[in-house]
């Protein structure tokens, strides 16, 4: 009985915590928003580490981590800022960079059954954008596995685009890399409006087949479970 009482008193507590983390995030994620609306029209100087990087055809998206935005004297640290930059210098994962541009809060759905992507941007710990102009490298220095990996990432896409046809390539790079740059906006609306949209994102069932045909290659290979288990759930954390 004590035991049971102790379980139960540990679960309460985790869920406590977990409510107030979350409540946590979200008052960070309105305040970041609400200096984001304070900030509107005025360029607004941005330094920050880049966390994740995606060359697109016009643009670079990058999101970076540990944002300081300035205004005069004004300043806000954010958490992660999503930038979308025209051009500048080669980055890479974990190079410190700064830019200028026009800061703002990322609305949300107005419309029944519209995309919301106030929701998405907040599910992935940003509610601000910012729209710059040439990104500036402050230090070059990268993180070299999760640089590696989006190298790797790239080199997946390359072989995709060799073999598949130029009307299926941006369905293959969304399931199987979840990168949706080259799909057209047409697709993606088909997608949505069928509610189908889920099967181009990285799902957990995307996990369970990596990561099994992961762990069955590393034990043809001669790994032992453990290994085999604990190096398949790295790499698969590291594609999700």
């Amino acid at each position: 009985r004590g035991t049971g009482f102790g379980v139960l008193l540990l679960f309460l507590a985790a869920l406590l915590a977990g409510f107030g983390r979350a409540q946590g995030v979200r008052d960070r994620l309105d305040g970041e928003a609400a200096w984001a609306g304070k900030a509107a029209g005025v360029k607004v100087s941005v330094t920050g580490t880049v966390e994740r990087m995606e060359e697109k055809e016009d643009q670079t998206e990058l999101w970076l981590r540990d944002a300081a935005a300035k205004v005069g004297r004004e300043g806000m640290t954010f958490g992660r800022v999503v930038v979308y930059a025209d051009s500048g210098a080669a980055v890479g994962i974990g190079s410190a960079v700064s830019l200028r541009g026009k800061l703002e809060a990322v609305e949300g759905a107005t419309n029944p059954g519209e995309f919301d992507f106030a929701r998405y941007y907040r599910s992935k710990g940003a509610a601000c954008r910012l729209y710059g102009e040439e990104v500036t490298v402050a230090d070059g220095e990268t993180a070299p596995y999760f640089e590696g990996i989006r190298r790797f990432r790239l080199w997946c896409g390359g072989v995709l685009e060799g073999i598949c046809e130029p009307g299926d390539l941006g369905v293959f790079k969304a399931v199987v890399l979840g990168d949706q740059s080259s799909m057209d906006q047409g697709m993606k609306d088909m997608y949505r409006s069928h509610g189908i949209s889920h099967l181009l994102a990285v799902s957990g069932q995307h996990l369970a087949i990596v990561g099994g045909g992961i762990y069955l290659l590393l034990r043809k290979a001669g790994m032992n479970r453990g290994r085999a288990g604990m190096l398949g759930g790295a790499l698969v954390v590291s594609y999700g």
